[in-house]
């Protein structure tokens, strides 16, 4: 072999080396490239769910401000009581009065007693009122009573239809004391946990229409978060009362009952 076939062979050996090398560095760039990719997918679909995440909390965020304006509304409502408490002698003892705050203390106060002669002198003297006996106000449907018809409660033995069983779309028939019982003060909602002024409390799976129904009104609700801690809030209870003004007077006309339902 002479000079020039070995310098030929190393030529090719280094050439070889060269193409190994080159492709070697072809193959890191070409694994590099895709690794980077596959970064940038990750980032992107991290990026979307911070969005979604940040939607939320903006979201949840908006309802308790809501809530928060809400509840200063009825602390005001409270003071402005209060003052109108302290500055003199209430001027009507019985019946409605200006305060509505005051006037549904009165009515579940004689709820609470089964006062029906009481909470009658409190129902809307032209509309009477109206019970719905889950969250969703049914204007046809939902039963409505006189003044006349609440201050005989106790001694009425008729059996009416009052809806649905939720659940199970079994008739709700039974007399009206067993339906004050089971579907207006079946708690002690004088001393509720939260009470909201003109605005909903419960957070239940029903359309809550009080506004839409009771374009007129203003309403209270006293809501209950849960008693057995079994039950993990499940048994949540609420009673929403709804008072509409006549001259400067508030007239019971709505009593809607709220707990969990299917």
């Amino acid at each position: 072999m002479n000079f020039i076939q070995i310098e030929r062979c190393d030529f090719v050996k280094t050439t070889r080396k060269l193409l190994w090398i080159l492709m070697l560095i072809m193959l890191l760039t070409l694994t590099g490239c895709n690794n980077s990719a596959n970064q940038i997918s990750e980032i992107k679909i991290e990026l979307e769910t911070l969005k979604a995440v940040n939607s939320q909390l903006e979201t949840e965020l908006l309802e308790k401000d809501e809530k928060i304006l809400s509840l200063e509304k009825t602390v005001t409502v409270l003071e402005a009581d209060i003052v109108a408490l302290e500055s003199g002698p209430a001027t009507n003892l019985t019946g409605p009065s200006t305060s509505i705050v005051s006037t549904s203390s009165d009515v579940l106060e004689a709820m609470s007693n089964q006062d029906f002669a009481t909470l009658s002198t409190y129902i809307h003297p032209t509309q009477g009122v109206r019970f719905t006996p889950y969250t969703y106000v049914d204007t046809v449907n939902d039963v409505i009573f006189t003044s006349a018809q609440v201050a005989n409660v106790a001694v009425d033995t008729s059996v009416i239809l009052w809806g649905a069983y939720d659940g199970t779309g079994d008739p709700i028939q039974m007399t009206a004391l067993d339906y004050f019982d089971a579907f207006v003060y079946d708690e002690d909602y004088m001393n509720p946990q939260i009470m909201g002024f003109n605005t909903t409390v419960h957070f239940g799976n029903m359309i809550d229409n009080v506004e839409a129904a009771y374009p007129n009104g203003n309403y209270i609700e006293y809501y209950f978060t849960g008693f057995d801690p079994t039950y993990e809030g499940m048994d949540w209870s609420g009673l929403t009362l709804v008072y509409e003004e006549v001259g400067s007077l508030w007239y019971l006309v709505g009593i809607i009952n709220h707990q969990w339902t299917i």
